[in-house]
């Protein structure tokens, strides 16, 4: 995975080698508990990795964005989308089973693919 750096991204909170952003209204314990489900999982133990925490609230319900750094030249396999699709179920789970996409991003956080609430719950 790949590091962003900048105030733009939101505050940054670390655990490990991950990083988390987020800015206003998603609030540092909904940011805490995310990082601290992706340690759990092994994100951030052995490389930095970047995530920004954004939430929409023009969305009813509001829906959650979670934006992975990665690098741009790294393949997005069907195991691969897989995998985030099981993270994006497990963070919903963690932030009160709201709406949650994932998106995969280059080190400017432009999406390189976006994971929908409706294909997380398909799987």
């Amino acid at each position: 995975m790949q590091r962003v750096f900048g105030s733009e991204y939101g505050t940054p909170r670390k655990k490990d080698k991950l990083t988390i952003y987020y800015k206003s209204p998603v609030t540092e314990t909904e940011a805490d508990s995310v990082a601290s489900l992706l340690t759990s999982f092994g994100f951030g133990k052995d490389k930095y990795i970047d995530v920004q925490l954004v939430r929409d609230v023009t969305k009813v319900p509001a829906l959650y964005k979670v934006k992975f750094v990665t690098e741009s030249n790294s393949t997005l396999t069907d195991d691969v989308i897989a995998n985030f699709k099981i993270i994006g179920l497990l963070i919903s789970a963690t932030l009160g089973n709201v709406e949650t996409d994932i998106h995969i991003c280059d080190g400017g956080m432009k999406d390189r693919k976006v994971i929908t609430w409706s294909e997380i719950q398909s799987e």
